[in-house]
């Protein structure tokens, strides 16, 4: 995959991001650097981004959520403010014993927690 100017700049905007944002937020902040970017544009690099591993995406409340952290973690949805909190594995969620016992191949985990966060509980 080539890149470009505006691939790049996505890119870095999803890398630094912390908050999970949607294409419409993505753009908001791509036009900050490119003032001219088009939702289209962005749209297909996020596509293209995701189609080649370099970004994640997560549907929460029927929205699409993209995510530059590709360091293995969970999340957390707040229900009340939509926060998006990222979950540092620590400990397998799956044990051992559960693979073995239904004789599983597990290429991966996702794992997405709902609820109150601390602020809204």
């Amino acid at each position: 995959m080539r890149f470009s100017h505006q691939r790049e700049i996505i890119l870095e905007i999803l890398k630094e991001a912390r908050d999970h944002p949607t294409a419409d937020i993505v753009l908001n902040r791509a036009r900050k650097k490119i003032p001219n970017i088009s939702f289209g544009t962005v749209y297909r690099n996020l596509n293209q981004l995701e189609e080649s591993n370099l970004i994640t995406s997560y549907n929460f409340d029927g929205a699409h959520h993209y995510d530059g952290n590709l360091s293995p973690h969970h999340h957390f949805y707040c229900n009340k403010c939509s926060t998006i909190i990222d979950l540092p594995i620590d400990d397998p969620i799956i044990s051992h014993e559960l693979i073995q016992k239904f004789d599983l191949s597990v290429e991966g985990i996702e794992l997405s927690l709902y609820g109150h966060c601390s602020n809204c509980k």
